[in-house]
C-alpha cells in the first residue's frame, strides 16, 4: 500500500507522461484523477481508492480495473 493522498480539490495531471502505457495506482487515497492527457494509456488499475471522478482519454485504453471505490463518475 502506497498511501498516496491528494487533497480533494486537486486532480492528478500527467501531461508530461505522453508515452505512458501502463499505470497502477491501486490502494491509495485518490479521490479525483484526470488522465485525459495520457493518450497512450492502455492499462489502468485504480482499485481500492476513494475515487469519485475519473477522466480518461480512452483512445488506446484496453483494460481498466476500478473496483472497491465510491460511485465513480467517468
Amino acid at each position: 500500500m502506497n498511501n498516496l493522498s491528494l487533497p480533494a480539490s486537486e486532480t492528478v495531471q500527467m501531461a508530461i507522461m505522453e508515452q505512458l502505457t501502463h499505470l497502477d495506482l491501486r490502494m491509495n487515497n485518490i479521490k479525483e484523477l484526470d488522465l485525459r492527457n495520457v493518450k497512450s494509456l492502455e492499462y489502468l488499475n485504480v482499485e481500492r481508492n476513494d475515487l469519485h471522478t475519473l477522466q480518461l482519454n480512452g483512445t488506446q485504453l484496453k483494460t481498466v480495473f476500478a473496483s472497491h471505490n465510491g460511485e465513480i463518475s467517468i
